[in-house]
């Protein structure tokens, strides 16, 4: 005999090793099991959360895996991928599509999103900033505008004053005749 099992039955070291054997897959069980209650659970709330905001997972960008399901469980996502969690995996990837099927296939038009105060601030200042180079620029074609119109009238003021400098050389020309086409008078 060894003297590990001194004094000691060998039916009773059997017996022993099986209760632990028996103890052990209860609680290997029983670990397996409150494993599958966190997946669950999990996709439990993320169910209520999607189906809450309309179909679109709310966190990170609405992108549901079976690894986000995984975080929110608590637990590895490789962990479900042993073949002891093959059902385990079959489920969980089904709850996924299944989520993913909810999701509108556009955005929803019925509420726009709400403008922050520092939105409206920006728009605000940037329209007050869009006017104001506006009315600079109107405000220098005006100028432009109006020098133009100062050269013309100067243009026009020669212009009058030449045509009534050559009008008193024709008057003087003509000596108080009528001015226009006389006929020839040989022929």
């Amino acid at each position: 005999m060894s003297t590990r099992n001194k004094g000691r039955k060998p039916e009773a070291t059997d017996s022993a090793n099986a209760r632990k054997r028996e103890g052990a897959i209860v609680a290997g069980a029983r670990r397996t099991e409150a494993f599958r209650d966190k997946w669950v659970e999990a996709m439990r709330l993320i169910e209520q959360e999607v189906v809450s905001n309309k179909g679109i997972y709310p966190h990170i960008s609405g992108r549901l895996t079976p690894a986000e399901v995984a975080r929110r469980a608590g637990v590895i996502v490789n962990s479900v991928y042993h073949p002891r969690h093959e059902a385990l995996k079959i489920e969980v990837q089904s709850f996924v599509d299944r989520m993913l099927a909810l999701a509108p296939s556009e955005a929803p038009e019925d509420e726009p999103a709400r403008p922050t105060w520092e939105d409206m601030y920006i728009a605000l200042a940037t329209n007050y900033r869009l006017d104001a180079l506006s009315w600079q620029a109107e405000k220098a074609l005006r100028e432009e505008a109006e020098r133009r119109a100062e050269k013309l009238a100067n243009v026009v003021l020669r212009h009058v004053a030449t045509i009534a400098q050559l009008r008193s050389q024709i008057a003087d020309l003509s000596k108080g005749r009528p001015f226009g086409l006389v006929p020839d008078e040989k022929n």
